[in-house]
């Protein structure tokens, strides 16, 4: 499919559900005026994960949670990080 000429082929903002869902019927060839779509991206491999319960001080909890706002990151990622971080430390 080619681009309609005349028409608009950015993404409009603030749509509804249907009103987006109608607007990406009408511009099913989007992808293809996209410069740089037609790149192939390689998938990333998808680790899985499993929620775990863990009981923490409220103190720590907070300090968490200034210390990833100083990050910009929420304070449970910033507990992941750290964990990798160690863990990898560990395993050298």
């Amino acid at each position: 499919m080619s681009v309609r000429s005349g028409t608009s082929t950015e993404l409009p903002s603030g749509l509804s559900h249907a009103d987006e869902a109608r607007w990406w019927d009408e511009h099913r060839d989007y992808w293809e005026t996209v410069r740089g779509a037609q790149e192939r991206i390689e998938p990333t491999r998808v680790r899985r994960t499993k929620p775990i319960n863990l009981r923490l001080p409220i103190d720590m909890i907070d300090r968490l949670k200034t210390e990833g706002e100083r990050r910009s990151v929420p304070y449970q990622t910033l507990i992941r990080m750290w964990l990798k971080e160690r863990l990898d430390s560990e395993a050298e």
